[in-house]
Formats: C-alpha cells, sequence, structure tokens
C-alpha cells in the first residue's frame, strides 16, 4: 500500500517528512492496536516499548513499510484527540445513538437543535462522518474517567479553595465526645474470641450477614445512647456535612498511604541497587590492587642486576583480562553456561521482587467477613497461607530460565538442574488443582457473558451508586477485601493496590461467581507476563516452595524472613481503616 508523503520546513531550513494517513491506513492502526491490546501489551492504559515494536512490524506485514514508532506516536495522539471529543458530546446522552453504516450519531432533529443550541462544536458533528468510532470507543473507552468527581491534572496540581468552606452548627454545640474504642498494636495470630451474646429465644443467632464488620469508609452501625445525648434539631444536617467531609479524607488518606507505600518500595529497590552497585565496585578495586601489585613485583625482578650489569632476561607479564560479569558476580553455581548469565545481568540483575504477603486465615475466620468462603470455594486456603523464607537472589534466578513449553509445563533450569511441572505435581507443591476455566492475565473471554457494569454496581457501597468510581474504598467491605487477596497474593502487583482495574472487577465477578478458575494456569500466564514486560517479580514465597520440593539446598542462601507486614491479617484491617464497631 502506497503512502503519501509531503515535505515540510522547518525554522532551521533543514526539511522533515510528513506522513499522510488515509482512511484504510487508520482502519489497519486501529485493529493492530486493538489485537495487541489483547495480548497484553498496554498496561494499566500505557503502552510497552515491546507493544510498540510489534504494532510497527503489524503495519508494515500489512504493506505500511516505513511507518515507525513516531509515526504511530502521532497518528494515536490525533485519533484519540478525535475520539474524545466526539465522545465528550455524545458518549452516553439520551436521545442519540451510533450508526454504524452511516458513520454518524443519529437523533430526532429537535434532539440535535438542543445538543447544538448547548454545545455549538456538535454542529459539524450532524453532517461529517466518525470514521472508525466503533473501533476508537473499545480502544479508549476503558481509559476514560466520566462521572462528577473526575478532575483533569491541573485541578490535581492546583491547591485546595478553602475559603468558602465552612460547618455551620448553629446554635447546637456537643460537649460530650464518645468514648474511642481502645484497639490493640499488636496483630496477634490467634484472635480473640468474640464477646458473650445473650439472646432470647425468637431472636436469630448471630450470622454474618446481620453481624457485619464495620468498615470507617461507610459502613453503617449502631451507636450507643451515650453517643447520642443531647442530639439537637438541626444533628441531622451537621452529620450530612460530617459524612461528606469524612468521605473525602478517606479519599485523601487513602491517595496519601498509596503514595507512601509506593515511595517506600522504590526506597528499597534503591538501597538494593546501591548496595549491589557497591559489591561490584569493591570487587573490581580489590582485583586492581592485586593486578597492581602483581606488576610491581614482576618490575623489581626484570630490574635486578647479576655481577654489575642489569639482567637480560625477565619475566613476562600478560596483564589480566577485562573483568566480566561472571568474574564479578560469582553466580556460576546458578549458571550452567554464559548465555544464561548474560542474560541474568541483563535483564533480571537488581530487578525488585514483590515483597510477599500470606493471609492469617483465623483472624477472618469470625463473624462480619464473608470474603473467605468465596476463596474457599476455589481450594485456595493452603496457597494463600504458605508462611516460608524468600530468596531475592534465587527469585531473579528463577525468572531468567523461566519458559513455558507448548506441552503447559513450568521448566526451569537452576543451578544446573532442570524441573518441569506438570499438572499434578502443582498439588504437591501448593495444593493448587489444574482444573476449571483456562484465564490469560488482561484478556476477558467473550462466553463468560460479563457485564462490567453490573458486575461494579454490585460491589460499590449504595452511597457511591451511580458514580464512576475506580477506587477500592468505594467497595464494600469484603469486596474490598476480596480485593485486597487478589492484588497482594492471586495475581501480586507492584503498584496501583487501590485502583480498581477492569481485569480486577473480571476476576473478582468470576470469584464471587463461584466459576472455578485454573489457577496454576493463570499464575504461570502472570509469571511469564511480568518476565517478559521488565515487571517486579511476583510469588517469592510460591518459589521457595518449589525449590523446598525439588530438593534444593537453601541453608548458603541469603533469606529473608517474614514480618508482620508480609502477612494480611490485623493489622491490615487498621491500615485499611476497618475498624471495630460495638465489638464486632
Amino acid at each position: 500500500m502506497d503512502r503519501e508523503k509531503n515535505v515540510a520546513s522547518n525554522s532551521s531550513g533543514s526539511y522533515r517528512e510528513l506522513t499522510k494517513w488515509t482512511t484504510e491506513m487508520d482502519l489497519i492502526l486501529l485493529n493492530a492496536m486493538i489485537d495487541k491490546v489483547r495480548k497484553g501489551c498496554r498496561i494499566d492504559g500505557s503502552w510497552t516499548t515491546q507493544g510498540y515494536t510489534n504494532i510497527v512490524m503489524a503495519l508494515n506485514e500489512a504493506g505500511l513499510s516505513g511507518i515507525k514508532t513516531k509515526h504511530v506516536k502521532n497518528r494515536q495522539k490525533s485519533l484519540k484527540d478525535r475520539w474524545r471529543e466526539v465522545h465528550d458530546l455524545f458518549g452516553g446522552l439520551s436521545g442519540f445513538a451510533w450508526n454504524q453504516t452511516t458513520k454518524r450519531f443519529e437523533a430526532e432533529d429537535e434532539v440535535w437543535s438542543e445538543q447544538i443550541k448547548a454545545k455549538p462544536s456538535a454542529a459539524k458533528w450532524s453532517v461529517n462522518l466518525i470514521r472508525h468510532y466503533d473501533l476508537m470507543e473499545e480502544l479508549w473507552s476503558n481509559d476514560r474517567a466520566t462521572g462528577s468527581r473526575v478532575r483533569t491534572t491541573r485541578d490535581i496540581n492546583s491547591p485546595p479553595n478553602m475559603s468558602n468552606f465552612s460547618v455551620n452548627l448553629g446554635d447546637n454545640n456537643m460537649d460530650y465526645i464518645p468514648d474511642q474504642p481502645n484497639y490493640e498494636e499488636a496483630d496477634d495470630y490467634v484472635p480473640r474470641s468474640p464477646a458473650p451474646h445473650f439472646k432470647s429465644s425468637d431472636t436469630p443467632s448471630d450470622t454474618p450477614s446481620n453481624t457485619p464488620t464495620m468498615s470507617s469508609t461507610g459502613f453503617a452501625g449502631t451507636s450507643s445512647s451515650r453517643g447520642s445525648k443531647r442530639k439537637g434539631p438541626t444533628m441531622d444536617g451537621i452529620d450530612e456535612h460530617f459524612s461528606l467531609l469524612n468521605t473525602n479524607l478517606q479519599q485523601c488518606v487513602s491517595s496519601m498511604k498509596d503514595g507512601n507505600e509506593n515511595a517506600s518500595q522504590l526506597v528499597d529497590i534503591a538501597r538494593a541497587q546501591a548496595m549491589t552497585a557497591q559489591d561490584i565496585a569493591a570487587e573490581i578495586r580489590r582485583r586492581n590492587d592485586l593486578y597492581a601489585e602483581h606488576m610491581a613485583s614482576s618490575s623489581q625482578k626484570r630490574h635486578k642486576t647479576h655481577k654489575g650489569k642489569e639482567s637480560t632476561e625477565g619475566h613476562a607479564v600478560n596483564p589480566p583480562s577485562p573483568t566480566g560479569i561472571e568474574e564479578v558476580l560469582d553466580y556460576s553455581r546458578y549458571f550452567s553456561t554464559k548465555r544464561q548469565m548474560m542474560v541474568f545481568d541483563k535483564m533480571f540483575h537488581g530487578r525488585p521482587v514483590i515483597s510477599p504477603k500470606a493471609m492469617h486465615s483465623p483472624f477472618f475466620a469470625t463473624v462480619g467477613f464473608e470474603f473467605q468462603n468465596l476463596l474457599n470455594f476455589q481450594h485456595l486456603q493452603p496457597f494463600l497461607g504458605m508462611k516460608l523464607p524468600y530468596y531475592e537472589e534465587l527469585v531473579r534466578v528463577f525468572y531468567t530460565n523461566l519458559k513455558i513449553p507448548p506441552l503447559g509445563e513450568l521448566a526451569i533450569e537452576i543451578c544446573g538442574k532442570r524441573i518441569h511441572i506438570n499438572q499434578m505435581d502443582w498439588m504437591n507443591i501448593a495444593d493448587l488443582r489444574y482444573d476449571g476455566v483456562k484465564l490469560t492475565p488482561g484478556t476477558i473471554p467473550g462466553e463468560c457473558n460479563f457485564d462490567r457494569a453490573l458486575a461494579l454496581l454490585s460491589m460499590l457501597r449504595g452511597d457511591v451508586q451511580g458514580q464512576n468510581v475506580r477506587n477500592v474504598g468505594s467497595l464494600k467491605m469484603n469486596d474490598w477485601l476480596l480485593h485486597y487477596t487478589w492484588v497482594h497474593i492471586l495475581c501480586p502487583r507492584g503498584r496501583k493496590f487501590a485502583q480498581v482495574l477492569n481485569e480486577d472487577i473480571f476476576m473478582l465477578w468470576c470469584i464471587k461467581n463461584n466459576i472455578i478458575i485454573n489457577w496454576p494456569h493463570y499464575i504461570m500466564q502472570h509469571m511469564m507476563k511480568c518476565r517478559d514486560n521488565n515487571m517486579l517479580l511476583p510469588y517469592a514465597i510460591l518459589i521457595t516452595r518449589i525449590l523446598q520440593v525439588y530438593g534444593f539446598d537453601l541453608e548458603n542462601e541469603q533469606a529473608v524472613m517474614l514480618g508482620w507486614n508480609h502477612y494480611f491479617g490485623k493489622k491490615s484491617m487498621t491500615k485499611l481503616n476497618i475498624f471495630q464497631v460495638n465489638g464486632l
């Protein structure tokens, strides 16, 4: 396919080539981008470098020779700006319907007149074609936030306007503050027994449905009579003001905690890389000192004289070869070939390992928690509760030689030993059954009849329904805890823990509907995704278990022991702002 080229001059007098995109070229580009999204080349709305490379290769194979990454980026920006303009004008607007045949939004004349009167920029789209809108909608609709709480970058960076902020208490003041509950700091492994509860014969027994654990982000609870003393006639209005203020503060606190956690991880990564660099530098200095001493000793031997005459023979000294990665790192015990060591040095040496978490199941076996029953139905209890030390260097070595052959087995070569984990081996390793629906990270099968809007609506609290929210603070308590288990243990990721991504909604929907998932298959796919896309390395505890089962000697390896921050239990509730109310 031929491309039209224009030549434009810039201010310096040089010339640059411009590519004129045709409708058919746009169609090929959009189809290629959608195909690469389905294959996991776009992560959290951003294209990977390999993703752009794959798109360019697809365009070249389709006959668009000469297209480069910069052309794809520029055209994507133009198409996305056009789609954004149309989407903001007509997306979700009552009375308008997209016609695939005419390539226009259609509506009654009166509806068009009202829209043009409200937004004059919509007039041109009543006659102009909107080509490929359906493809652009599929490609970018999930990246476009909507709703009353959407903020632009300028809104986020601008300081808040507090000049008009006030809380009118009227003539009523509260002179009593109810006692705050005293929560223990220690995260005991065995939870306390619930307080005795005396009930009459006609009172139903406590169940997880009628005695819920309450969250500070909007879970209602019963207050004591002491806390409601001297409640004036205008207290309902005051409660509404404070409820709104509390919701906004909780969102700010959640964002700050995410930032602090990310900053802490970055500090740990920088510290590990600095220590590695210091070790390498110290080893190089030591070798240089040995080489200098050797050269000085050889020089003295050559200059010794024999009977007043300078010796004509000396010891020739060949300088040592440049220090290689196998000498500096000394990882020969891990790899059988130099090529493996070079791959490790280039792609995995110093790559951060995700700090693993283990679920403390006894804590959640109390009233108010129901999410763990869904996990038990998936037979995940042993996997979620594995409590083992982990070895960061061995995790990196593990991913260096990780492969999935066509038969679907997990193949690893480490310390000169080859491992093939077949379907039955997963039961011995983590009591995981190789059975159920095989899902791939980042893809949603069409046969699942998944409705994202309905699925998300079922997880939201009542006070935020109808809003386009993407933060875990808006979820119901059990859905929030299920999401926490997902992003930290089942499918660990290194950032954006508080965001509810489309993949999160789909997987939580599957778990809540008791769809049996083939977890060994999903874990292997997630391993390969993180390995090939330069992401943080997950499943450190699971890798320790694999090495133990296959008889690796870990005695001389540097282990990281699990601390309180590695456990998902009582202290996690405090970090998530989920507290006890009335003993529950």
